[in-house]
């Protein structure tokens, strides 16, 4: 008895393999499907983990619905051919859920430091050349280009953003170097105020088309 006990006692445990999810899809099809939300989850940068999970989730539920009841040889290649390629899911998929906080707070701070080269120049900085134009482009780039993702809050704060870092650096310069700078040739305090006010004003708009653009493509799912 006590031989016979050290004898299992010496025996390696046997390890249990994992269990496959029982969800009557085949193993190869399994992979497919795997690998086509693996490039739908690569596709939505920007969108939290929580709702990355959850929207991944659905979608895998709705490639199921649509495979399970011809369970054919290509039955899965159609029912993802039929949900649509990895790009437009993602691209609906982040205008329902919208960027994660994280990432809004970024694009505020990027846009803060884009928002500081848009400041116009005196002549005796005339070596700045056309920076500050380009500047100002590339800060309406931004806003009017991710603002549609982040909603009217953010996309409110992002132009406001621009808009203080402008109104900051000019009261450093200003107080700091009195006689060394001015606003630009040709422009004036009042002009320069204006542009930063637009900035705020371009932010709201870009918001507001995420409302827009959400409240359409909820109705799209429903009908």
């Amino acid at each position: 008895m006590a031989k016979d006990r050290a004898k299992k006692a010496a025996r390696p445990p046997v390890q249990e393999r994992p269990e496959e999810p029982d969800d009557g899809v085949r193993k190869a099809d399994r992979k497919v499907m795997d690998a086509f939300l693996g490039d739908v989850d690569s596709s939505l940068w920007g969108v939290s983990a929580k709702d990355r999970g959850t929207a991944l989730k659905e979608l895998r539920e709705h490639i199921l619905e649509k495979y399970r009841p011809y369970h054919t040889e290509h039955a899965m290649d159609m029912a993802i051919s039929s949900v649509g390629s990895p790009e437009v899911l993602a691209k609906g998929i982040r205008t329902l859920y919208g960027y994660s906080t994280g990432f809004k707070t970024f694009l505020v701070v990027i846009i803060f430091v884009f928002g500081l080269a848009t400041i116009p120049m005196a002549d005796s900085w005339s070596v700045v050349g056309p920076w500050p134009i380009l500047g100002l482009l590339g800060t309406f780039f931004l806003i009017s280009s991710f603002g549609p993702q982040v909603g009217l809050r953010w996309g409110g704060l992002m132009g406001l953003s621009a808009a203080s870092s402008r109104m900051v650096l000019v009261l450093v310069l200003v107080i700091g170097l009195p006689e060394d700078y001015t606003l630009g040739t040709g422009q004036s305090l009042f002009d320069f105020i204006l542009v930063s006010m637009f900035l705020i004003l371009v932010g709201l708009l870009a918001g507001h088309i995420r409302e827009i653009s959400v409240k359409n493509y909820l109705q799209e799912e429903i009908l």
